[in-house]
């Protein structure tokens, strides 16, 4: 006995629109393919015949799992691959970046900066959306160390790193991006090959304050008692030929008064 089937795709943007109807069984296989599922743009199913469902939805999470980004810690560097990208939100939004203690040492950064070294690392890579990003790493009890590269896994050029928190504390970075260029991240725990747990988000950031440079520095009023004004240094950069300072971890966000 012949089944029919109809694929629909249900839209917030479209209307219903009917796709394909089925007169065989083997039609029904044809058309309800990974890649042709995809082709609708993530809809939901709609089937006429419930015998189908199950076939519908494991194309669909085929489909998914064959174009979302992977969000999963690399023991190797690198720098392309659906498993291992990480999206790039407008907010912080954490995402579980584990390294087991499995993990070998597979990308010393040069000079061992920001207190970096051969020790077992993790890493994960993401596109630019934006001409400022910022990646916070946020360990759940151990000290990280945090690292961004561009170019390859075999030329890596570093773009910035932080070690500035203890354990436990969040290293975050914000740098200059280019829009469309791919740039690989490397975390590791500090001073040891031992397993390290935490989140992890990368986001475009605001703009730089208006005190990021000397030029723009705020004015501050001279009172008779301490009164305190509100500033940020939230993506503050680096003030090029200024000597950066050597005490209180300053990791290049500076803001000027």
């Amino acid at each position: 006995m012949k089944r029919s089937l109809h694929a629909t795709a249900l839209s917030l943007a479209s209307p219903v629109r009917t796709l394909r109807t089925c007169t065989s069984e083997q039609d029904d296989l044809d058309g309800l393919n990974a890649t042709s599922i995809c082709a609708l743009g993530r809809g939901f199913l709609r089937k006429a015949n419930s015998g189908h469902r199950i076939l519908c939805a494991a194309a669909l999470l085929l489909c998914v799992a064959m174009n979302a980004t992977g969000q999963a810690p690399s023991d190797l560097c690198v720098n392309s691959g659906a498993a291992n990208q990480f999206p790039v939100g407008a907010t912080c939004t954490p995402i579980t970046f584990n390294k087991p203690n499995t993990f070998a040492a597979n990308l010393t950064p040069p000079g061992n900066t920001c207190n970096s070294g051969a020790f077992g690392d993790a890493f994960g890579w993401f596109q630019a959306t934006s001409t400022l990003t910022t990646i916070t790493y946020a360990p759940t009890a151990q000290d990280a160390v945090l690292h961004v590269f561009s170019g390859t896994c075999a030329a890596p050029v570093q773009v910035a790193c932080a070690d500035a928190a203890l354990a436990a504390g969040a290293e975050t970075v914000t740098f200059v991006t280019t829009i469309g260029t791919s740039y690989f991240f490397r975390v590791q725990r500090w001073n040891s090959n031992g397993a390290l747990n935490g989140t992890i988000c990368v986001f475009n950031a605001p703009p730089p304050p208006a005190n990021d440079n000397p030029c723009g520095a705020v004015a501050l009023t001279v009172g008779t008692t301490c009164t305190y004004v509100n500033s940020t240094n939230l993506s503050a950069t680096g003030t090029t030929g200024v000597p950066a300072p050597g005490c209180a971890s300053y990791n290049g966000g500076d803001v000027w008064f």
